[in-house]
This record gives C-alpha cells, structure tokens and sequence, in this order.
C-alpha cells in the first residue's frame, strides 16, 4: 500500500492519530497536543505506547484532563 506521493502508506494507528492531530489543531490545542507528542517521541515506541498516546490526546480533544 502506498501513500498519495509514492511513499508507504502509514499505519492505521499513525492515520488516526494524525488525524486527531489535525482536528486538535483546528480546536487551538496544537500546541498542547504536541507536547503530548513529544513525551511519546513521536508516535510511541510500542504499540502500548501508541494507544496511550491515543487515549491522551483523545481526552485533550474531550477536554478531560
């Protein structure tokens, strides 16, 4: 599977998890979302990792804290 340029297709975890960005973003919590991001390195070196990274921007876009 490849992305729109040509490239891999990212995982379905990195897709939604970009898409939540995204949506975080348009919210004007980019900033706080990133530094979620940050903490994980990215997308999170194990799969567990990934979903809490997912569960925490998740509750950010909730507003829960």
């Amino acid at each position: 599977m490849e992305g729109a340029e040509g490239e891999p297709a990212k995982p379905e975890p990195q897709e939604l998890i970009d898409r939540l960005m995204e949506r975080l973003k348009e919210a004007g919590l980019g900033k706080q979302a990133a530094l979620i991001v940050n903490k994980y390195s990215g997308y999170g070196k194990t799969p567990d990792e990934t979903r809490r990274l997912y569960g925490e921007l998740r509750a950010l876009l909730k507003g829960r804290p």
